[in-house]
């Protein structure tokens, strides 16, 4: 699977603040290939209702890093 997310060149000047970031975006990436791969699977009807609410939160969780990335690469660049 190819990553999803990728840090841009240099986010910030402080090259160890795009070593975390990197790395961040490494293990979202890891954990989106496990839920890609539990997703192609049947789920039995209970389950189904339990990953939809993870599901849903898991996207207001990837909103709310956009929104952090987004501000922090905004404020870098002044």
């Amino acid at each position: 699977m190819e990553a999803l997310l990728r840090p841009p060149a240099l986010l910030f000047r402080d090259t160890s603040m795009n070593d975390e970031i990197s790395s961040a975006l490494t293990r979202i990436n890891r954990a989106l290939s496990r839920i890609e791969v539990a997703t192609a699977r049947p789920m039995a009807p209970a389950v189904d209702g339990r990953y939809e609410r993870l599901r849903a939160r898991t996207q207001a969780a990837l909103a709310q890093l956009d929104t952090v990335i987004a501000r922090a690469t905004r404020e870098d660049v002044r």
